[in-house]
């Protein structure tokens, strides 16, 4: 790649860092077709962004290519990453099946040992999410217990454990972990909003409210 297709490469990535989704799709359109479709990690760029833009046949077909793909000629990540992205568009379906699909994708991923961190707490996540979706309460909190092992400062983890806790009517111990989830963002709307229904009613008032 020259020089100004490399600038507009990172600027790509970190729009779609910054959730500028349109602007990424843009981004990675003006690269030499070429050399994205030879590229394993740009190609997982352009399907991230065609499933976070709802263009889910594009992203799924694009997900797929990439786990199909044989393992020495793709980054192991690039490919742990691609089963992520699978994972989650087969979670918004509303089918058990769907649900399945979802869970094994994710627990693929954590079925080596060289991932990356990052994407071995996303797919401890994601198998929760799974779990609850499903009404198994209980492995969905080993899971997510898993993922804050592995990451404690995970924003991600902390509020969908709190989000469990106030599923199971046990406000105290939701706000444990409210109260990480705040710390590490402030101003994130929904960590507001459970905060809000932990402490109703609550006489007197725990330090976290």
């Amino acid at each position: 790649l020259g020089l100004r297709d490399r600038a507009k490469l990172l600027e790509a990535r970190q729009a779609m860092l910054a959730g500028h989704w349109l602007r990424a799709s843009t981004l990675l359109a003006a690269l030499p077709k070429a050399w994205v479709d030879s590229n394993p990690e740009a190609r997982l760029w352009r399907a991230e962004v065609a499933a976070r833009r709802g263009r889910r046949p594009q992203a799924r077909a694009a997900f797929k290519a990439l786990t199909a793909q044989a393992l020495d000629t793709i980054p192991r990540e690039v490919q742990a990453a691609a089963h992520l992205g699978l994972s989650r568009l087969a979670f918004k379906g509303s089918r058990e099946a769907a649900l399945r699909e979802a869970r094994g994708a994710a627990e693929l991923l954590i079925a080596g040992t060289i991932f990356p961190r990052s994407l071995k707490v996303a797919a401890r996540l994601q198998i929760a999410r799974c779990h609850r979706a499903n009404k198994r309460v209980g492995a969905a909190i080993a899971e997510l217990q898993e993922a804050l092992e592995l990451e404690p400062r995970s924003f991600d983890a902390n509020l969908e454990l709190a989000r469990v806790y106030l599923t199971l009517k046990k406000p105290l111990r939701a706000l444990v972990f409210l109260a990480k989830a705040r710390k590490l963002r402030p101003d994130d709307k929904l960590a507001r909003r459970l905060l809000a229904r932990a402490c109703l009613r609550r006489t007197p008032l725990p330090p976290a409210c």
